[in-house]
């Protein structure tokens, strides 16, 4: 079996598997946005399961356990490409276009999206990075994460309250969390954080 993932950058994940799915579970502590180019992702959260296909985009908010199950295709790769938004990147960028979200969103929202041919030929545009050997300097990975980031919500305008949201998990009940959560095995850090501790 061919298993390659490969950062090219400080935000960026390129992952091509061959052969049969691969599994992974973690943590997601800054928004993601993943291209499905080929095969599906099969994700389990805490508030049920959802599977992107070929073309689409997942905007998946920060703070949030999941697992991911990745499956090629008959007789292909599984091809994807992730690029975290981390919060510092995503409040440049607000204050440079004037952003704030107008209200905060729902804690489960995950948004899974259509691409069309403008998101397709953005993430080509990143292929030849993931195939270098050389990593993406800081600041053309900051003019990329730019470009999406306009690109998103030029077409889909209502992810601003998604994307700059910067409000950080409550305390909640810790017995309630731990009972849904527990079968996730991720550090520790990780579940205090998302219970608000």
């Amino acid at each position: 079996m061919g298993i390659e993932e490969k950062d090219f950058g400080k935000a960026f994940l390129y992952s091509c598997y061959v052969d049969k799915a691969f599994g992974h579970e973690q943590f997601i502590p800054e928004h993601v946005v993943l291209f499905q180019m080929s095969g599906e992702t099969h994700f389990d959260l805490e508030k049920g399961k959802l599977v992107t296909r070929e073309g689409q985009i997942l905007v998946a908010r920060r703070n949030q356990l999941a697992k991911a199950f990745k499956h090629p295709p008959e007789n292909s790769a599984y091809q994807s490409i992730s690029i975290m938004l981390h919060a510092d990147r995503l409040k440049s960028y607000a204050l440079d276009h004037q952003l704030s979200s107008d209200k905060k969103q729902q804690s489960d929202t995950n948004i899974l999206l259509n691409g069309d041919v403008f998101i397709k030929s953005y993430f080509e545009s990143l292929t030849p990075y993931a195939e270098a050997s050389d990593r993406v300097s800081p600041r053309m990975e900051t003019i990329k994460i730019y470009e999406l980031l306009t690109l998103l919500l030029e077409r889909y305008p209502a992810l601003k309250d998604l994307l700059f949201d910067f409000s950080e998990p409550f305390k909640i009940d810790l017995e309630e969390f731990m009972l849904k959560n527990y079968k996730y095995n991720v550090p520790l850090e990780s579940f205090a954080k998302l219970s608000g501790r």
